[in-house]
């Protein structure tokens, strides 16, 4: 890493001899820390909403929007075994318009 200038605030900013990406050191920006992504994840399966969870971690809507469509990008399918029993339940909604309707599928391996 070498010195690049800086910032529009006046924070060093650095740049990666390998890659070529522009990096700054200290990011004010709660966005930009290491484990917002399992902090995110955390506070969802805790219950959180949209609004309430961008107003604890201290970053926007948008910007929280945005992670977790990466998160759910991310995450694989799970490999289910044939011959088990499973409970499944269902959820029909919709994304923007009722044109655009969606499935939830959730199953469940019965013991």
């Amino acid at each position: 890493m070498v010195r690049n200038g800086k910032t529009q605030s006046g924070k060093q900013r650095y740049l990666c001899k390998i890659c070529k990406t522009t990096r700054v050191a200290n990011y004010t920006y709660s966005a930009y820390q290491i484990n917002i992504d399992q902090q995110i994840v955390l506070l969802t399966k805790e219950g959180l909403g949209i609004r309430s969870t961008a107003r604890v971690l201290q970053i926007s809507t948008t910007t929280l929007l945005k992670r977790i469509l990466l998160i759910a990008k991310s995450i694989k399918q799970p490999m289910i075994p044939i011959g088990k029993e499973y409970e499944v339940d269902e959820l029909c909604t919709y994304l923007g318009n009722k044109n655009r309707r969606i499935w939830l599928v959730c199953a469940l391996e019965r013991f």
